[in-house]
């Protein structure tokens, strides 16, 4: 090589090196806030330890810089050979037991299954309809200083959802951003429904949802479903303030998901517009009347939300670039030995909890209405033991909540406990027998339960 083609290379590696340090110092302390500090310090050393080596290098006569540059690229050529083969083998899916299963269950039913990311399923969609949107979690909003939290997502639109069962779901959202038929909201409604994902009806047609089900057998437009994905017990609480006072339903029915619900509430409660709802009973955002304002906030989030699923849609090209597949299972593992799902423990927030139902129940008694708390159990509670024990952190409080309504006196109905009692193969009430929300099996037996419950426990459903 010559010495000016060996100068420059080595310029060129410092000026990529220390772009990579700062790309590094981004993500931990920018993107992450400082909260995976720990995670990007392996990458610091290492990145460190080669840049200040290449400056050592100019020190070094010409041959072995000669030699040091040929054998890393050298180096560098043989990763992304290795990393191009287990981007050919889909190593990832591979080494994630979670969704092996899940692709393996699929193959097993036989059943066509779209494997159309949610960019391609909106892209194509709007061939259709150029209007059509996806769903903005309300989580988005987490301590953005805006002067309004938007609990709910975009108004009148046709809405893309998700797809566990082998189809994508759409619905057509209410003016309010919600899974109901306008007119739901002129009728009297027996059922206000407040939930996440599972009360929303995630991943199965409307006619399957936990709404449609209960209006089966008490009637359209007896239910209104006030449920978003991603919403913890604040933002429950919080939308039960802001809409409960216009309707009046018999009864609250409160679903509690166990998986994520206390995690959720670890974010919500630092966010200080919605803590407001937990400190100062008189706080109202007044959201009721303020959906247009909601709406232009939910559009500009919008653009980066299909921003972010279209880098998902692209995400294997881009971790090939980032050697993802290598680096997990040379530098991951050898430096993160832990291995499970997620090790941060919520318990902290069961007082903030017991708070919560404490004030949802009182509201609901104050608006004449009765308040029911259903428990629904994570998948993760019947897939293999390696799998549950690694999610151990995310399903362990169950008997701490259970005790909080009990010594509260609020009445409770336990899917958790009547799937263990009454199925031997709880697994089948989920989306291809995984980590997933229900199936449409699913969600109609508990309705089905949800009914029995309430007609035997509260005399104004009674018959």
């Amino acid at each position: 090589m010559k010495k000016e083609f060996v100068k420059y290379s080595l310029k060129g590696i410092q000026l990529f090196l220390f772009f990579l340090i700062l790309y590094v110092f981004y993500k931990s302390e920018f993107y992450w806030e400082g909260s995976k500090r720990v995670y990007y310090i392996k990458y610091y050393i290492i990145l460190f330890s080669l840049f200040f080596s290449t400056i050592l290098l100019n020190l070094c006569s010409h041959n072995f810089k000669q030699n040091i540059l040929t054998i890393s690229f050298s180096i560098l050529f043989s990763c992304y050979l290795i990393e191009g083969v287990f981007y050919f083998i889909d190593l990832e899916n591979y080494l994630n037991i979670e969704k092996r299963l899940f692709v393996s269950e699929v193959k097993k039913s036989k059943k066509k299954f779209d494997w159309r990311t949610t960019y391609q399923f909106y892209k194509d969609s709007k061939k259709e309809n150029e209007d059509i949107v996806i769903t903005i979690k309300p989580s988005h909003y987490l301590n953005n200083s805006k002067n309004l939290f938007p609990l709910t997502g975009i108004s009148s639109r046709e809405t893309v959802y998700c797809n566990e069962n082998g189809y994508w779901v759409k619905f057509n959202s209410d003016k309010f951003g919600l899974r109901n038929k306008n007119q739901d909201w002129n009728t009297q409604n027996n059922f206000f429904l407040i939930g996440d994902s599972f009360g929303m009806g995630a991943c199965v047609n409307d006619d399957d949802t936990i709404k449609a089900n209960l209006e089966k057998f008490y009637g359209e437009g007896s239910v209104i479903d006030l449920s978003y994905n991603g919403r913890g017990p604040l933002q429950q609480y919080a939308i039960m303030r802001e809409y409960l006072e216009y309707l009046n339903p018999k009864l609250v029915l409160w679903l509690y998901y166990e998986e994520n619900d206390l995690l959720n509430l670890s974010n919500e409660i630092t966010d200080n517009l919605l803590n407001n709802y937990l400190v100062n009973d008189d706080f109202s955002q007044n959201i009721y009347y303020r959906q247009e304002e909601a709406d232009k906030l939910n559009f500009e989030t919008l653009e980066n939300e299909i921003s972010f699923r279209k880098k998902l849609h692209y995400k294997k090209f881009f971790k090939f670039l980032k050697l993802s597949n290598l680096r997990y299972i040379t530098l991951e593992n050898f430096f993160d030995k832990k291995k499970n799902i997620e090790e941060v423990d919520y318990s902290n927030q069961l007082e903030n909890f017991k708070e919560i139902i404490i004030k949802a129940k009182k509201l609901a008694e104050q608006n004449n209405s009765e308040f029911l708390f259903v428990y629904l159990p994570s998948a993760y509670e019947y897939l293999p033991k390696k799998i549950k024990d690694r999610a151990y952190n995310l399903i362990k409080d169950y008997p701490d909540i259970i005790n909080i309504l009990r010594e509260n006196s609020i009445k409770y109905y336990d899917f958790k406990a009547e799937i263990v009692k009454n199925y031997d193969d709880p697994l089948s009430l989920y989306a291809f027998r995984s980590h997933s929300h229900f199936n449409p099996k699913g969600y109609k037996i508990l309705t089905n339960k949800i009914i029995k419950f309430v007609n035997s426990n509260y005399v104004v459903f009674s018959k």
